[in-house]
């Protein structure tokens, strides 16, 4: 159970289903709910972003939107107490952007513009509370400073559920901007 309690979301792995079988994606929390798809038997690195109120099921990513497995069939991986977990997708509207980070490198895009490279420098959790954290983006002629938060966040277009939330400040010379948006974990 103490895995139950830890720092979501997280990674997990399939385990415990049979190899000619497959883990069940539901539309709800529940046995009979809709299937939207299902997770191989053998899946790993699977996002799991929060659990149902009597901690059985598994929200997790299912396409565009998300989905419930039953948690009985995930093992927590290892090492993921209160860290920013590897492997981080970042997106925003109005306008679009994304920034992919991974650990030692992100990628920094707009519409219509190259993606800028940008390496990962000092990672901080914030002093005094759990599940904050801020990253320092160092690029050629651009910096950026991405302030991410465990949380559940909502892009506003799909019907996908995040399980983190963020605020980016990019800046050059040139020009500043300010973007907030959502993440989730994808390795």
């Amino acid at each position: 159970m103490q895995a139950q309690n830890a720092a979501l979301p997280a990674y997990y792995d399939v385990t415990g289903v049979a190899s000619n079988d497959a883990l069940n994606v539901r539309a709800a929390p529940e046995a009979d709910a809709q299937i939207l798809g299902t997770l191989a038997f053998d899946a790993t690195n699977v996002a799991v972003v929060t659990l149902s109120g009597d901690r059985r099921w598994a929200m997790v990513g299912a396409g565009e939107g998300s989905g419930w497995v039953a948690l009985r069939y995930l093992a927590r991986q290892d090492g993921q107490e209160d860290a920013l977990p590897a492997g981080l997708i970042c997106s925003g509207t109005e306008p679009f952007w994304a920034l992919m980070i991974d650990d030692r490198r992100a990628e920094f895009s707009l519409p219509d513009a190259p993606p800028i490279e940008l390496r990962v420098g000092q990672s901080l959790s914030a002093m005094g509370y759990s599940g904050r954290y801020g990253l320092l983006l160092e690029g050629q002629d651009l910096g950026a400073t991405a302030i991410i938060r465990r949380e559940m966040c909502s892009d506003g277009m799909s019907d996908r559920t995040y399980g983190f939330g963020v605020d980016l400040m990019v800046g050059s010379s040139a020009s500043n901007a300010f973007y907030a948006g959502c993440c989730r974990l994808e390795r």
